[in-house]
């Protein structure tokens, strides 16, 4: 369990504001950040990481005091037992895969765990090549991977499938998935995506200027129903007595009732009639 509860004085161009957050997040859990840009996602994630210091408030992870500025507490971030994952890739272009991946070891290369995260992240027949010659999937999982090297039990995702095409994601999200439960890893992902946060995310945090506004999980915090819209199937829930489909109109997502064995597959474009009265 990481218990969390910081402020810290932010600025920009719309002027000053305080991050201000009380927040639990359950071991081994996948939680997702969302909001605008601005709302303090990266700052408090960087802020978990140990990158920025809080004004006031603690940071406790399963039992252990990270920081707490009153008693001048601050454990360091390669102490933290963390994996940081931005948008970036920052790949070194003289070494090959298999390189930039054994840089994020800490202490002796396990060989045996290194060729295991090629074989999970799809890298195992690019081993010896240089990023240059990459796709911008292969190189997020070179940073991926990279991030797991120093088997941290804690993984933070800053937005890292930003600049992906559309397929290239979805196939990334599901590696991810499996990765996070392969490694019995607690993950944080900060995304301006509803979609992506719906297929990857057991609960979601929404920040607005600075302050939780809003949390539980992604189906009830982000679907709704209408009208009648045109959607893509983005995900099938499968149910006992019945299925529940989780489609994306491309401003909104939403969830459908379908019977059990519907012949609706992940990628379908359907026609969604919504309930006025729906919530």
């Amino acid at each position: 369990m990481i218990e969390l509860n910081i402020k810290k004085k932010l600025f920009s161009q719309e002027g000053s504001m305080t991050l201000d957050v009380n927040l639990h997040i359950k071991e081994e859990s996948f939680t997702g950040l969302y909001g605008k840009s601005g709302a303090g996602k990266s700052t408090l994630l960087k802020i978990l990481a140990g990158l920025v210091k809080p004004d006031q408030g603690f940071i406790i992870n399963n039992n252990e005091l990270w920081n707490e500025p009153s008693k001048n507490i601050f454990i360091k971030p390669q102490n933290r037992n963390i994996g940081f994952l931005f948008q970036d890739y920052a790949l070194f272009p003289n070494m090959t895969v298999r390189e930039n991946i054994q840089f994020g070891c800490t202490g002796k290369v396990d060989k045996d765990f290194i060729q295991q995260l090629l074989d999970v992240t799809s890298l195992h027949n690019l081993d010896n090549k240089y990023p240059a010659i990459l796709s911008g999937g292969q190189k997020q999982r070179v940073a991926l991977a990279r991030a797991l090297a120093r088997k941290p039990r804690l993984l933070l995702l800053d937005e890292p499938f930003s600049s992906l095409d559309s397929d290239t994601k979805l196939k990334l999200y599901n590696e991810l998935k499996i990765i996070h439960e392969l490694f019995n890893l607690t993950t944080i992902l900060i995304s301006h995506s509803k979609e992506e946060v719906l297929m990857l995310c057991e609960r979601v945090v929404v920040l607005g200027n600075g302050r939780i506004i809003n949390q539980g999980n992604p189906i009830e915090i982000f679907t709704s129903r209408d009208e009648e819209v045109k959607g893509t199937v983005l995900d099938i829930i499968e149910e006992d007595n019945e299925d529940t489909i989780i489609a994306s109109t491309g401003s909104e997502t939403l969830k459908i009732y379908v019977k059990k064995d519907s012949p609706i597959k992940v990628g379908d474009k359907v026609i969604i009639k919504r309930s006025k009265s729906a919530h």
